[in-house]
């Protein structure tokens, strides 16, 4: 499925190639979408870094550089630690450097329970990010890299992390189906603890234009009073699951996926999945 990462910033007359990566798919249809007119807001357009993806050349720092030329603000990829400090970040050389506008630009991860205490640390830093999500996927463990986490466990691992004193703005877990109901398991189990999560992290996959969108105004119904930032976004990730795009046909979901998205009112970012392979 070949696309363009940068054209997710199309309407910014951005360019480049890349071919993006995605988990699942969700091949729901509906009444067709149609791109509305409009540019994004400022902080609006961001990427996902994969572990273990293959690098092209000019990974990380020319990549980061295309990237944020074209509006891209934030990334986030699956580690609490910097790209840097992260093995399966390396590339064939070894580590990858450490480049000062990425460390600033990422959004980490406490991506399971084994890393609530370094997490714990990490926002009590006086260099504490602005934000950090508390466990990816907890119901989907992923070629087996992350483990499955029950809500209720989830709710009694988290609990030392989420009434941290912090400014850290947390994230809420991301489940793999935003259609699931582990969020509302997860707050029934942490009596509540939702009222100090800050923003509902999504993650939309849909061949069907209409049908991300629709995601994310389910999840919007769930949680009326919370900002969402779609922290993957992409609609399949190839033609074996339902997904037969072409580069433009790519570009034509991202025209109408993106600025509804954006008119919607409650989503605050977007991070296409995925932004390695931009060149």
């Amino acid at each position: 499925m070949l696309s363009s990462v940068v054209s997710l910033v199309v309407l910014l007359a951005a360019g480049g190639d890349a071919i993006p990566y995605a988990k699942r798919w969700d091949n729901t249809t509906s009444n067709a979408a149609q791109p509305p007119a409009g540019n994004c807001p400022a902080g609006f357009l961001n990427v996902v870094f994969n572990t273990g993806a293959p690098k092209k050349s000019g990974w990380p720092n020319k990549i980061w550089d295309s990237l944020s030329s074209n509006h891209v603000s934030n990334w986030i990829g699956f580690s609490l630690a910097p790209l840097s400090q992260n093995p399966h970040y390396n590339t064939a050389a070894g580590a990858a450097p450490s480049y000062g506008p990425i460390d600033a630009a990422q959004i980490p991860i406490c991506m399971d329970p084994n890393d609530i205490t370094a997490a714990i640390t990490k926002v009590t830093s006086p260099n504490a990010p602005t934000h950090l999500e508390l466990f990816n996927e907890p119901d989907f463990s992923w070629g087996g890299v992350t483990p499955l986490t029950s809500a209720p466990d989830a709710a009694n691992s988290l609990s030392s992390l989420i009434n941290t004193q912090t400014t850290t703005q947390w994230l809420s877990p991301g489940p793999a189906f935003t259609s699931s109901s582990y969020l509302t398991d997860f707050n029934k189990a942490c009596n509540g603890c939702m009222d100090k999560v800050h923003i509902i992290s999504a993650h939309v996959y849909s061949v069907d234009p209409q049908g991300a969108i629709d995601q994310v105004k389910g999840l919007h119904n769930t949680w009326p009073d919370k900002k969402i930032w779609v922290t993957e976004l992409a609609p399949a990730s190839g033609a074996e699951q339902g997904c037969t795009y072409d580069q433009a046909g790519m570009i034509k979901w991202m025209q109408t996926v993106v600025p509804q998205l954006a008119a919607l009112g409650y989503v605050d970012k977007i991070f296409w999945n995925h932004g390695e392979y931009v060149s």
